[in-house]
């Protein structure tokens, strides 16, 4: 469905595109646009389908509705050494008052990903760093 082009910029297919628009038409999304490096080691990473956006100044979740070119629990996607993986997430709305959220991964497993007080922004489309 996505691609990302030389330039790190995810590329959508026009089918997906008309899906993903017929839901905006119902409710406002936040999309992560997510690089990540393992470095020399190389490693596996997936996406627990329990991943959610949290604002804690209200107590908002908004739920993973969508991935792409990552792996969902169980699976795991192989990063190789020195190689970035570019995926992205899509989650329902945030309220409009949110100011800064966190991306929070709920697993058993080990590595859970966590990214705190990501800055909110006119487009709702973020690129994201996920440590190794």
């Amino acid at each position: 469905m996505f691609n990302y082009n030389h330039h790190n910029k995810s590329i959508i297919d026009s089918q997906s595109r008309e899906t993903l628009l017929n839901f905006t038409s119902y409710e406002n999304m936040v999309m992560l646009r997510c690089r990540y490096n393992p470095g020399q080691e190389g490693s596996l990473l997936k996406i627990s389908k329990s991943t959610f956006l949290c604002d804690f100044s209200c107590g908002h979740k908004s739920n993973l509705i969508f991935s792409n070119n990552v792996m969902i629990e169980p699976y795991w996607s192989k990063v190789n050494p020195y190689t970035t993986l570019c995926f992205t997430l899509i989650f329902s709305g945030l309220p409009q008052e949110t100011k800064s959220f966190d991306l929070i991964e709920e697993t058993p497993m080990n590595g859970a990903i966590l990214v705190n007080n990501i800055k909110r922004n006119t487009t709702d489309v973020y690129d994201i760093l996920i440590p190794a």
